[in-house]
């Protein structure tokens, strides 16, 4: 599959419950993860009575403005994100702080149907997206060939082995140590050849 734009999928989100002694007087309409986010920065400031009658979102602004941001922090969101970069991914865990990541391991998963991102910058242009499709086809079989060539080097590597082996197993006198030579000399004397 070629991803042209990225699919985001938000597949848990915070979901709020309020602790009954400390009720806050909400104002107008809010998700979980707002309402979550006021009642952190409400218990802050003791402020559930809502004295300047703000509503969730005039509140929230507040907070930002105010630069509070730590409340924010309260609702987490996981999304999947797919149709991505990698180069996108890799800016993303770097700069982590505050977010967490779990990635498509390239090492441990076969991606003999791997997908691609098009990068945005040819989509449209009829020569530069055949070539980049030609170079992604390329590089994908290359991919599935991968095993292959490597069972080919892992079949030479043993071949080579086995004949090492059966090269060094050989009893050659003019290649066996000097040891060996002695007792095969000194059968030879035994068994009644004469003398050398």
């Amino acid at each position: 599959m070629i991803y042209l734009e990225p699919r985001i999928t938000v597949v848990a989100r915070p979901v709020f419950t309020e602790p009954s002694h400390l009720a806050v007087n909400w104002i107008g309409d809010s998700t979980d993860g707002e309402r979550l986010a006021e009642f952190a920065g409400r218990l802050c400031y003791m402020s559930q009575r809502n004295p300047a009658s703000r509503s969730t979102r005039d509140y929230l602004e507040n907070i930002k403005k105010q630069g509070h941001g730590s409340v924010l922090e309260h609702a987490c969101y996981s999304l999947l994100l797919e149709g991505v970069s990698r180069s996108l991914t890799h800016e993303l865990v770097r700069h982590r702080a505050g977010f967490a990541y779990s990635q498509l391991s390239q090492r441990y998963v076969d991606e003999s149907e791997a997908n691609f991102v098009m990068p945005p910058a040819i989509i449209g242009n009829e020569i530069l997206e055949t070539a980049w499709r030609a170079q992604m086809d390329a590089a994908q079989a290359a991919y599935v060939q991968r095993p292959r060539v490597a069972d080919d080097a892992r079949a030479e590597i043993e071949r080579r082995r086995r004949d090492g082996d059966q090269a060094l197993r050989r009893r050659d006198p003019q290649t066996s140590p000097g040891r060996s030579s002695w007792i095969f000399l000194g059968l030879r004397d035994l068994s009644g050849g004469g003398s050398l």
